[in-house]
């Protein structure tokens, strides 16, 4: 999300697009309706990702999480949270 200024840096495209990241220009005066995914969605998400963490310190005394690590964790909690959404219910 960002301005459109954001998104019409080319330096700042290319960069995204290098480091896997999709860039998204949000209509203005819109995050009102966004906020549910805040709390409902983002919430969980944050607290897994913090609990993941905190297990992937106590595994490794001592190291400091790397973003190749960081990132390691992040998408193996995109997957469960793949899997999780496509389990019937």
């Amino acid at each position: 999300m960002g301005t459109l200024s954001h998104t019409k840096n080319l330096d700042v495209i290319l960069k995204a697009r290098e480091n896997f990241v999709t860039l998204l220009c949000l209509p203005p005066h819109i995050t009102h309706k966004l906020q549910p995914l805040d709390v409902g969605v983002m919430f969980l998400f944050n607290a897994y990702m913090d609990q993941a963490l905190e297990t992937w310190m106590n595994n490794h005394p001592g190291r400091t999480v790397t973003d190749a690590n960081y990132r390691n964790i992040y998408f193996k909690l995109l997957s469960l949270a793949q899997y999780l959404r496509e389990l019937p219910l």
